[in-house]
């Protein structure tokens, strides 16, 4: 060190690097510039990350359908994790299949969350048995629309494990049937009760229960009575019932 120039002192054909001592104030601007540099190369990381795995999403034509469908308004409906699940199709009388791993793969990927996601799946037991409905997130709807890099940045690390259940939405089963319902023409969600059907307990009673409607069926909204439509019927003792299928030749009531 030179004490006259307070320079560092330089062999020969290098610089000389003057040596400023820094207030408090600077050295904590120049540590949090250095840590905020860290993090925005660390994020820059993670998207291009994110970005690599959701191409090969985008890129399986399985996995793109499913999200295509989803953005469309058509929810997957699963009953147990690991095995196949149901996607709800309004234009076709049956439920297309989605597998288990797909559906998982989706989920944790955080492209689809659960609508409704119950504390405890037992079948055997329909008064704690109830299906999981998964609908899009943001970022499900903007890869299906082909926006790779807007959805990357959306996810957080997909290299780290996550939750399934992180972003899960509050709504019930039934609400969100309530909301899928809204503006359908009868026979839409008449075929949309109908595909729910097979994911349900068999007891309409135990069924209202299960969900805290209670056994009152009149005070279920409309838009839920229409959209389970052909599935459940109030008989004339009070007590919800399963109800007749519709004869052939006839379309689902609405």
């Amino acid at each position: 060190m030179d004490a006259a120039s307070g320079a560092e002192t330089a062999g020969p054909g290098s610089f000389r690097v003057p040596l400023v001592e820094l207030s408090a104030d600077e050295l904590a601007r120049v540590m949090a510039t250095e840590s905020a540099l860290a993090t925005a190369e660390e994020r820059l990381a993670d998207v291009a990350g994110n970005r690599r795995l959701l191409a090969e999403i985008a890129a399986d034509s399985a996995a793109a359908r499913v999200l295509a469908r989803c953005e469309a308004g058509l929810p997957v409906l699963s009953t147990d994790p690991g095995v196949p699940a149901a996607q709800l199709s309004l234009r076709v009388g049956t439920p297309r299949i989605v597998s288990g791993s797909l559906l998982g793969r989706l989920v944790r990927c955080g492209l689809l969350a659960p609508a409704w996601e119950p504390a405890r799946t037992t079948r055997q037991d329909p008064r704690t048995w109830r299906p999981t409905l998964y609908v899009p997130t943001k970022a499900g709807k903007l890869l299906a629309a082909g926006r790779i890099v807007d959805a990357a940045g959306l996810v957080g690390n997909l290299r780290l494990p996550r939750s399934a259940s992180a972003s899960a939405p509050d709504d019930g089963l039934f609400q969100t049937l309530a909301r899928l319902g809204e503006g359908m023409p009868d026979d839409e969600r008449g075929r949309l009760g109908q595909a729910v059907e097979a994911h349900l307990p068999a007891d309409g009673v135990t069924l209202a229960e299960a969900v805290g409607y209670g056994r009152n069926f009149s005070s279920w909204s409309p838009i839920v009575r229409g959209a389970l439509a052909g599935i459940l019927a109030l008989a004339p003792d009070g007590r919800l019932r399963r109800a007749d299928p519709p004869r052939p030749g006839h379309g689902p009531r609405g």
